[in-house]
C-alpha cells in the first residue's frame, strides 16, 4: 500500500513510508478514516449542509479546521 517516495535531501534514495508493518497498517487506516471523513463532508456541501461538512472536515484535520459561523 504505500508508496516508497524519493529522499529529500537526496543522501539514501527512495525510503519507505514506515519502518515496520505495523506502522503501516495503522497509517492505511487512518489514510483510510481521512478519506471517508472527506468523503463525508464533500457530500455534505454537495447537500448544502455547510454545518455538517465543517464538522466532517474538522475531524479529517483532528480538529484543527475553523469552526462554522
Amino acid at each position: 500500500g504505500l508508496a516508497r517516495m524519493q529522499d529529500p535531501v537526496g543522501v539514501s534514495g527512495l525510503v519507505y513510508g514506515c519502518a515496520t508493518q505495523a506502522q503501516a497498517t495503522d497509517t492505511l487506516s487512518k489514510l483510510d478514516s481521512a478519506l471517508t471523513r472527506a468523503d463525508n463532508a464533500r457530500t455534505a456541501e454537495q447537500a448544502n449542509k455547510t454545518a455538517d461538512a465543517f464538522k466532517w472536515w474538522d475531524l479529517v484535520f483532528d480538529g484543527h479546521f475553523p469552526a462554522y459561523g
